[in-house]
């Protein structure tokens, strides 16, 4: 389980005109490692969900029809190949693979979505350094 958190806040001013943009992100990666070696560790494969809550504001003060609230579900799915090091209690991984993605948004007009929903896939890695009971 990789557990997804992400706020970003920006705001800019030129001259007259401000614009102010809000992004925030949570969500889940879940996913169930097949080890081809014994005692989990070694080369592995693992298939993964995906699933993400996304709310987006884009404020423009010049042009108010430029202003979007979005918000709404990211689903997908993936799969990695990696590699896991055991050496006593310490454990080190990393792995790489493709996902794919379909993001589903809501907003107050329906020109909101159209300029924010997506679908696509893209490559996926991670490394993580751990400690094992």
């Amino acid at each position: 389980t990789r557990p997804i958190f992400m706020y970003w806040s920006d705001e800019r001013s030129y001259y007259n005109e401000k614009e102010e943009v809000e992004l925030f992100d949570f969500g889940v990666t879940e996913g169930i490692r097949y080890y081809f070696g014994a005692h989990h560790k070694g080369l592995y494969v693992e298939p993964q969900f995906i699933f993400e809550h996304v709310g987006l504001d884009y404020t423009y003060s010049y042009d108010s029809e430029e202003n979007y609230n979005v918000s709404g579900n990211l689903f997908g799915g993936g799969a990695v190949i990696g590699y896991k090091i055991v050496s006593g209690h310490f454990t080190m991984a990393s792995d790489i693979g493709y996902a794919y993605t379909k993001l589903s948004l809501k907003g107050k007009n329906r020109d909101d979505v159209a300029e924010a929903a997506a679908v696509g896939g893209g490559l996926t890695g991670s490394f993580s350094v751990g400690f094992a009971f």
